[in-house]
Formats: C-alpha cells, sequence, structure tokens
C-alpha cells in the first residue's frame, strides 16, 4: 500500500466537513487526535483498512459515532471486506463484545455484565425455571473451536439477576449467518462472536436504549445474526422514529425530512471530495 492511499483515507476522515458532520452526530465523541490513533490501531491489527474507500471508512466512523463506540479494538472494530460487488475494498464497523456490555451499563440499570465460553471438559450445568441457576467449571483441555455453549449473565442494580444461555447448535446458525454474507469475521475472532452472540440473546432482557438497539441491528444485519424467537435478523433502525419503534415494538411516525446520519455524512464526503484538503504535511505521522 502507498503512502498516498494511507493519506487520501486519513485526510477525509479528520476532514474540517467530516468532522462537522461527526460532532452533528455524535457531539464531541471524535476528535481528529483521536481518530487519527483509531486508524493507526486498526492498520496495525489490519493494514488493508487504508486501502478502502475513504468514504466507507469515513461512514464506519460515523457508524460508530452513532453508537457512541470507540473503533478501537476493544468496543468497536473497523473491519476490511472485499466487495464482490462493486469490485474494490470497503469498511465496516463492528460493534464488539465489550462494546455491548458498556452500551448496556450506560443505561443505568446494569451494573455488570459478563460473557463466558464452555469448552469440551469443562464441568457446565444450568436450569431455567423458577429456581434458575447456572455453574461452570474450566478445565481449559480443548481449544478455541472446541465450543459447547456460550452464555451471558447481567446483574443488576436491584440486585436481580439474569442469564441466558446459546448451545452450538445456535452458535453454528449465526456463524452460518455470517458467511452467507460474504463476511469472515468469525474466522479471526471466534471467541469474541460466541460471546457476542450470548450477549445478543441476553440483550432482549436487558434495558432497552437507543444505542443498544442500533448496534445489535448493525452487527446482525452486516455480519449476521439470529433472532432466538423467530429465526430473523432485526433490520438495522436508520432513523430516530425507526429507533423509537424498535423500543416500544409499534410502527415508525412518520417524520419531516431531516437528514439521517448517512446523509449528513454523505453530504460531508461530498463536500471534501469537492475539496479536499491541500495541507499535505498535517497527517504525515501516519503509520502503515
Amino acid at each position: 500500500m502507498g503512502e498516498s492511499t494511507a493519506l487520501t483515507v486519513t485526510k477525509m476522515v479528520e476532514s474540517e466537513a467530516v468532522q462537522k458532520a461527526l460532532a452533528d452526530i455524535g457531539g464531541d465523541w471524535g476528535s481528529p487526535g483521536r481518530i487519527g490513533v483509531w486508524l493507526r490501531l486498526a492498520a496495525r491489527r489490519d493494514p488493508q483498512i487504508y486501502e478502502c474507500t475513504p468514504a466507507s471508512v469515513a461512514q464506519s466512523i460515523t457508524r460508530a459515532a452513532g453508537m457512541k463506540l470507540e473503533p478501537d479494538g476493544i468496543h468497536g472494530a473497523l473491519v476490511s471486506y472485499w466487495s464482490k460487488k462493486d469490485k474494490v475494498r470497503t469498511c465496516q464497523f463492528m460493534p464488539m463484545y465489550r462494546g455491548l456490555i458498556k452500551l448496556a451499563r450506560d443505561s443505568g440499570e446494569v451494573w455488570a455484565i459478563e460473557a463466558e465460553i464452555v469448552h469440551v471438559g469443562d464441568a457446565f450445568e444450568f436450569e431455567l425455571g423458577l429456581n434458575p441457576k447456572l455453574r461452570h467449571t474450566p478445565k481449559f483441555l480443548g481449544d478455541e473451536r472446541d465450543v459447547t455453549h456460550a452464555y451471558a449473565i447481567a446483574r443488576f442494580r436491584n440486585g436481580g439477576v439474569q442469564f441466558r444461555v446459546c448451545p452450538k447448535q445456535y452458535l453454528d446458525k449465526v456463524e452460518r449467518s455470517a458467511k452467507a454474507r460474504g463476511g469472515m469475521v468469525w474466522g479471526s475472532w471466534y471467541e469474541e462472536q460466541c460471546k457476542k452472540t450470548a450477549i445478543k440473546y441476553l440483550s432482549k432482557l436487558l434495558p432497552q436504549t437507543p444505542e443498544m438497539v442500533d448496534a445489535i441491528a448493525h452487527d446482525n444485519d452486516t455480519f449476521g445474526g439470529v433472532h432466538m424467537a423467530n429465526g430473523d435478523a432485526l433490520p438495522p433502525p436508520t432513523t430516530k422514529a425507526a429507533i423509537a419503534a424498535a423500543l416500544t415494538g409499534g410502527t415508525p411516525e412518520a417524520e419531516p425530512p431531516v437528514a439521517d446520519d448517512a446523509e449528513i455524512m454523505e453530504g460531508a464526503i461530498a463536500s471534501t471530495e469537492d475539496n479536499p484538503p491541500k495541507d499535505e504535511t498535517l497527517f504525515a505521522d501516519v503509520e502503515y
């Protein structure tokens, strides 16, 4: 990858127009300096990030801003993939399981969430009903793919506890859903995806916030997910009305024609392409 490609991506994301769009969407969520750090971290994990179309990188960071999740490799990640349809490499934002935990805790009602994987050879039992229980004693005998279950536990500030268990058959179903979309995230982050799947299953019992609904919908739609109740992935809400409807179970009300996050960023990207930054030394410290 040439230096010009890295600079083009970084300049667009850190341009004045895109920064203004990010401020409109996420407030003071991402300064140019922080975004530069996130891009360099992403490029260390996946150098092909700088080969993605600049517009897709900007859109991915917009997605992260809308969910209030940093693409830092802990709460979320920038993932590159080859688009067979468009014949270009594009970028997508992927919420990670620690990001979903953060969003659940941001509701103010959840004290802690943990997610774990059960491997072959572990002592594991659980019961549902009036007296639910879960007991897991890891033995650390198998490799990361010798999985029998994944589970997530939520502890609420009022002292309550909820948990949900995903069997291997369900994890396999979600992995197949991801592969059908052309994604390879399960191959790169298998345990991460298992834990995230368990948290998404548990999320139906958690306080719902717009950011949580949007993060799970985006993850299901982009990287694959199957709803336990009906086998369908939740479509991603793209407007405030759609998010509100998802929270209440209703039908989105008609909204006046106000630009949503995607339209705000598309306008910023178009402005950047029409008026490219002229300072060639501003991002000279970009690592690639």
